[in-house]
């Protein structure tokens, strides 16, 4: 079968669009993985990760691939790379398919592949710089959303604190104290009268007398 050159052009030029959605695509998977909280953070944006966040005074945690995290970003990432595939192959086959009968067309993956790489050294530099910020302030509003949600509880926790524990401590010290000194004025009582009556006892004893002659 042959195409006019004017069916032949829109064939081309769909290709190529669908290159630069797929990039689009592309990114768009990338903020995903970072909703899902499956984004490993860029070595760059280490240092701006462990700055003390205000009020809070803790940084955002710098997530990596390990423990129980690893498989979950494995799984998002499968799934994303999975989908981005099946997306290009189905626009290959709609365009083939409608300009072209589905028999198919060299130019067609290779102008989807130009297309996609277009994106990705015009567009996708800064989406990627983009993604990393928008990683870094989800995890910074997350912090803060923990925080006011635990604000009630750390309210609670320190109100009992100043109106029970610390009064409940201080009473605890004095009683602690008054017993203490209660016991030592009743040792001091009972180490004095037995001073008193060991001293009469010893005066009103007899001096022991020596044997023999008295010279």
């Amino acid at each position: 079968m042959t195409l006019s050159p004017y069916r032949q052009l829109l064939m081309l030029q769909s290709a190529l669009l669908a290159g630069l959605f797929l990039g689009a695509l592309w990114d768009a998977l990338r903020v995903l993985r970072v909703v899902l909280m499956a984004h490993t953070p860029p070595a760059f944006m280490a240092p701006r990760y462990r700055r003390p966040l205000p009020l809070l005074h803790v940084g955002v945690p710098f997530r990596t691939e390990r423990g129980i995290h690893r498989f979950w970003c494995a799984g998002v990432i499968f799934t994303g790379d999975l989908l981005f595939c099946l997306t290009g192959a189905v626009f290959s086959e709609l365009i083939l398919f409608y300009f072209n009968d589905g028999a198919f067309r060299l130019g067609v993956p290779l102008l989807l592949l130009l297309g996609l790489g277009l994106w990705q050294w015009s567009v996708s530099r800064l989406t990627t710089r983009l993604t990393a910020w928008l990683a870094y302030l989800l995890g910074a509003f997350l912090l803060y959303a923990w925080a006011v949600l635990l604000l009630p509880w750390r309210l609670l926790r320190l109100a009992i604190w100043q109106l029970c524990v610390r009064p409940g401590r201080r009473v605890l010290r004095h009683v602690k104290k008054v017993r203490r000194k209660r016991i030592s004025t009743a040792l001091c009582r009972r180490q004095l009268q037995l001073a008193a009556v060991g001293f009469e006892e010893n005066a009103a004893a007899p001096l022991p007398q020596r044997k023999g002659r008295a010279g």
